[in-house]
């Protein structure tokens, strides 16, 4: 009796203290990964290894370059993300351009989608996806650029970087946004970085980079750890570079606001380019011991992609900066408490639509993992009542987290048997 009653001043106390911090922060895993022209004629048996790669980086959104086609998009969804019991992916709309194009798979049960454009700078698309988690809304824009050393190419990248950069001015001030992807540059004095980077009359689209790394990166052992490419020092049927790693080519590059920490920042340590261990300099990212990730994903790596992926942890959190509004949220869901509450066998809770809309509703333990889902439909307006069974379900409090539209609603809730 006393451990019970211990769990109901526990379960009063997280309603009271954290219920509102809890619904709006979360932290994000955001991956870049050039797939090297997926999946032409070589994507069946990269599949395998990319599932292994991104298995073990576990990324809550993946903005994915070199894709090749709208079936290659759906492949990464069907037979890498959701697998082994995973069901939770989501992929944007993906945009054909006239050359090797973008793609962004997401964990919908952490981020909504809210729209999709795409910026023409020749050769390619500039993708700009706009995002919201936890009543935080950003951007990310995924680019590719000219590859090359010539004057030529420099060129071309600065014209594609000037493109972004116009439209990145446009933006409102304190915007959140990452430009991330293969800028193939070789250094900070890139004319193409500069552009990006430049302290101009309109600085609302000046990006970062959040390591802050001047000077030459090509070639540069003392910046070993953050190159991304080449995986390999030889030539495979897929193509692709092939020097071993000296370049860094991928990047994640961050807003004045994430700077600022206005609802959303990188967590400190957390940017990587995922397996590289500082010990391969211009070597294949499987030589000898790799330190940073077991041989298995090491070898995957090395077979799925001349690049490596960039990965780093952002938090958002609504409770530190301007929240988004929604003005018509609560006359469109609303989410009751569930009754009885505390519960031992079974509860109830009610939600009501003011339309018809697809309601995912999931229950969660403290930490806010899942637990199970409870719903995943289509459900017409008006009052809707939804029975939670405890099952063999242990003792403690839960969450219930209904997803409507862009909106989530939660409620806290005691088991106590």
């Amino acid at each position: 009796m006393r451990q019970l009653r211990w769990l109901f001043w526990v379960w009063l106390l997280l309603i009271t203290v954290t219920s509102v911090t809890f619904a709006q922060r979360d932290t994000l895993r955001i991956v870049t990964y050039n797939l090297l022209k997926f999946p032409r004629s070589y994507g069946a048996q990269r599949v395998d290894d990319f599932r292994r790669v991104v298995q073990a980086i576990e990324p809550d959104i993946l903005v994915v370059q070199e894709l090749e086609t709208r079936q290659g998009l759906e492949t990464l969804l069907n037979d890498v993300l959701n697998v082994d019991g995973k069901d939770y992916y989501d992929a944007a709309p993906f945009k054909d351009g006239p050359d090797t194009d973008s793609g962004l798979l997401y964990n919908r049960d952490k981020v909504s989608l809210l729209g999709v454009s795409s910026l023409y700078a020749w050769p390619r698309l500039i993708m700009e996806y706009r995002l919201e988690a936890s009543g935080v809304r950003f951007y990310i824009y995924s680019v590719h650029l000219k590859a090359g050393s010539s004057p030529g190419d420099s060129t071309e990248r600065w014209n594609e970087a000037s493109v972004l950069r116009a439209h990145l001015n446009k933006l409102p001030t304190g915007t959140r946004f990452l430009v991330v992807g293969d800028f193939n540059m070789r250094g900070s004095k890139e004319p193409a970085f500069l552009k990006l980077n430049a302290d101009e009359a309109d600085n609302d689209g000046r990006v970062f980079d959040p390591l802050n790394l001047t000077g030459n990166w090509h070639n540069n052992p003392l910046v070993a750890k953050i190159h991304t490419q080449s995986t390999r020092t030889q030539q495979l049927p897929d193509g692709g570079s092939w020097g071993g790693l000296d370049d860094r080519f991928d990047m994640i590059l961050v807003s004045q606001a994430i700077l600022d920490k206005n609802a959303m920042w990188m967590v400190p340590g957390s940017y990587r380019a995922f397996g590289n261990d500082g010990r391969h300099y211009n070597m294949a990212i499987n030589d000898n011991r790799n330190f940073a990730v077991p041989d298995s994903i090491a070898d995957a790596m090395h077979d799925a992609s001349d690049h490596l992926p960039v990965v780093a942890d952002f938090v958002v959190d609504a409770t530190t900066g301007v929240r988004d509004s929604h003005p018509d949220v609560p006359r469109a869901f609303t989410l009751s408490q569930n009754y009885p509450n505390p519960f031992n066998a079974d509860t109830r809770i009610r939600y009501s639509l003011a339309r018809t809309m697809r309601v995912t509703i999931d229950l969660l333990d403290p930490l806010g993992r899942r637990v199970k889902r409870l719903l995943n439909a289509q459900r017409p307006a008006g009052e809707h009542t939804l029975l939670i069974e405890a099952g063999d379900l242990p003792t403690g409090v839960y969450i219930v987290r209904a997803r409507v539209g862009n909106w989530t609603q939660q409620r806290k809730m005691l088991l106590l048997r």
